[in-house]
């Protein structure tokens, strides 16, 4: 259906029945180009200029002022898939990352053809679109289904933990049966939060006593702002907790000689901040081979969710972690 200019939407005055072809990918904001092969040279449309931000590149240029801004992981990638389509007459496609003169970054899909235009010249001929949004969901899917299969290898580990720190302090079986049956049903319950929509929300001091339920409790020190999460958030603090309460479990404050952890979530001045200091009553030196999966909750997905600002601190006490991100982001919507 169409809309006229006094309808909500998009005011195109010269829309007729004869140019909506032309004029659609406007309303879907597509930018178009054309890659001149033998010369190496390019010209993008309004749409593709405002989109990457290169005001400037107007009527035919050299194409190393677009493709230079590409990832430089990602050129490879771009030069093949135009080969392949001048080789096998084969639709180009590709995705790659594209910075903008601003400094940001953004993700691109081109689709287009190999052709030849009347005056003989080779080209690629397409559109580019923006997908940053879906490649961050897409991070953040792969992150959490990583994380699914890291904790199956980890779940051994922090059993036997409960279970240690569970008869560590009961006096016959049946008490022993009672209470390690209780912080299991707590790490199931881990489960369902971290498998939230992102449409839920959670109140934060619900979410960390769920998550945190197995330990100890006279072992962390917790002080935590009354704040509903929106279920992007709060699956990244119940990631990020879990895998700090596994580590405190086996290597740190929370393990059998450890003195504790002092845990800090509050919101200020506009920013939502994660404060998780531990207490390992011996010096702490970094691990070797500290790029593992639990790095990339640490530092990746932290850093994906809302342009978070993790920094880890090995203190002679026993590991600091902090991480901020917008308040704004964080708090469910009203």
């Amino acid at each position: 259906m169409v809309m006229n200019g006094t309808e909500q939407g998009m005011n195109l005055g010269d829309l007729d029945d004869d140019n909506w072809h032309n004029i659609a990918p406007i309303a879907g904001d597509i930018a178009r180009f054309i890659w001149y092969l033998d010369n190496d040279e390019c010209e993008i449309d309004d749409h593709a200029r405002n989109l990457t931000g290169l005001q400037d590149l107007k009527g035919r240029k050299p194409a190393s002022d677009f493709t230079g801004r590409i990832h430089t992981a990602d050129q490879p990638y771009v030069t093949m898939a135009m080969r392949d389509a001048v080789a096998n007459n084969a639709p180009y496609a590709c995705e790659y990352r594209f910075h903008k003169p601003d400094g940001t970054q953004l993700w691109l899909l081109a689709h287009g053809r190999f052709v030849t235009t009347r005056s003989g010249e080779r080209a690629i001929l397409g559109i580019n679109q923006d997908i940053t949004d879906l490649r961050r969901r897409q991070e953040r899917a792969d992150i959490v289904a990583h994380e699914m299969n890291h904790r199956v290898k980890n779940l051994l580990a922090v059993v036997t933990s409960v279970f240690r720190a569970s008869a560590r302090n009961t006096t016959d079986k049946a008490e022993l049966v009672t209470v390690f049956e209780q912080r299991l049903g707590a790490l199931a319950s881990l489960n369902s939060v971290m498998m939230q929509a992102d449409q839920m929300t959670t109140r934060l001091t619900d979410l960390v006593n769920v998550i945190l339920r197995p330990v100890e409790s006279g072992k962390i020190n917790k002080t935590l702002d009354e704040v509903v999460l929106n279920g992007t958030a709060a699956q990244t603090i119940a990631l990020l907790l879990n895998e700090l309460m596994t580590n405190a479990l086996k290597y740190g404050g929370l393990a059998a000689d450890g003195k504790g952890v002092d845990l800090s979530i509050t919101t200020r001045d506009g920013a939502f901040r994660f404060s998780w200091q531990e207490h390992a009553g011996r010096e702490v030196r970094e691990p070797r081979g500290s790029t593992g999966f639990g790095m990339s909750v640490l530092h990746g997905m932290t850093a994906a969710t809302f342009g978070g600002n993790p920094r880890l601190n090995w203190d002679p006490t026993g590991l600091h972690f902090t991480c901020e991100w917008p308040d704004a982001e964080m708090a469910a919507t009203p």
